[in-house]
């Protein structure tokens, strides 16, 4: 399992982005725990993609 970083910032309109610099991957989600969940989930397709 490899580990990746995630960068979360508060929205100046409320709520959090995170993105993931190893895959380019952004969220968002109302409080953190949203953003980075919404996160891990968005970044596994781009995982997918990077090995095909």
């Amino acid at each position: 399992m490899s580990v990746l970083s995630a960068v979360i910032i508060p929205d100046l309109d409320g709520g959090y982005v995170s993105q993931n610099p190893e895959t380019g991957t952004t969220s968002q989600g109302e409080t953190i725990d949203e953003a980075l969940s919404n996160l891990k989930e968005g970044k596994r397709p781009s995982i997918d993609l990077l090995y095909i």
